[in-house]
């Protein structure tokens, strides 16, 4: 009995983190979580960017460099992120090309 309740509390809290299915409506226009974070990134950016501005502008230099390496440590993040997921999609192709029977530079050539 408790292994029946557990199995339906694990599967109501994945429904509840599943990002993928959460979408909004408005106006002919669905809005997933994936827009809504990445507006939310843009302004913590562009609100980043202008406190750098206003904190060199003030006289607090240590404050500004500080976010500046803040700012070098996020996309330096990204960019291993965004690495990661390139590799992996070559590694895919890489296999579905051996079982196609195509050589790699017919892949790569194509």
């Amino acid at each position: 009995m408790l292994s029946q309740q557990d199995s339906k509390r694990r599967q109501k809290a994945s429904q509840c983190f599943n990002f993928k299915h959460v979408t909004v409506s408005k106006n002919q226009e669905v809005i997933t979580v994936k827009t809504i974070l990445s507006r939310i990134g843009l302004g913590l950016l562009l609100l980043l960017i202008v406190s750098i501005g206003v904190c060199f502008y003030i006289g607090e230099f240590n404050y500004a460099y500080s976010l500046m390496i803040l700012l070098l440590f996020v996309f330096g993040g990204m960019g291993a992120i965004y690495k990661l997921r390139n590799d992996e999609y070559m590694y895919d192709r890489h296999l579905s090309s051996r079982s196609s029977g195509r050589s790699e530079y017919e892949e790569y050539t194509r």
